[in-house]
């Protein structure tokens, strides 16, 4: 008797009613953290993305200025289009210190020269304007910046063709 008032004391859905919810609560407390590193690793591969195809845009865009006959703008167009490929990037781009914008006569500012001897590119990127999911307040005044300076192939200052027997 005392056995069966026993089993059946212990087999009461007694204890699994008080588990009612638990699940619920689990997920509650556990839910935002998940999604907070899910979006926190989202952001960071998109900021690990920006920075190497802002060094790819630099490179491309002074390999293609230092060519002769190409233009300031030429570079600035090229480093855009590379950009573009992960979406509308807001970034500063400056090819020997000029922006592309035109002075008061109509010229381009700093246009390179021929006798230019080399080419300075470089990219800057606000963090807080391409962010996806985290406020501008997260990131502050993070930059990514990219920048390579290259020789031209227009200066003829470097070698010197009476040289050759």
């Amino acid at each position: 008797m005392f056995m069966r008032f026993l089993n059946s004391f212990l087999n009461r859905s007694r204890f699994r009613e008080n588990r009612r919810g638990v699940s619920s609560l689990e997920f509650a407390i556990v839910a935002p953290i998940f999604i907070c590193l899910i979006v926190g690793c989202v952001e960071v591969s998109r900021m690990c993305l920006l920075r190497n195809i802002s060094q790819n845009a630099c490179y491309e865009a002074a390999r293609h200025v230092i060519a002769e006959g190409a233009t300031v703008q030429d570079g600035i167009d090229r480093a855009n289009a590379i950009l573009s490929r992960v979406g509308n990037v807001s970034a500063k781009i400056t090819i020997n210190g000029a922006d592309g914008s035109r002075g008061s006569d109509g010229k381009v500012v700093n246009e390179l020269q021929f006798d230019t001897p080399s080419v300075r590119a470089r990219i800057e990127i606000d963090l807080r304007d391409n962010a996806i999911f985290l406020p501008c307040w997260v990131w502050g005044d993070q930059q990514i910046c990219s920048e390579i300076s290259v020789r031209t192939e227009r200066y003829r200052g470097y070698f010197d063709g009476t040289e050759i027997n």
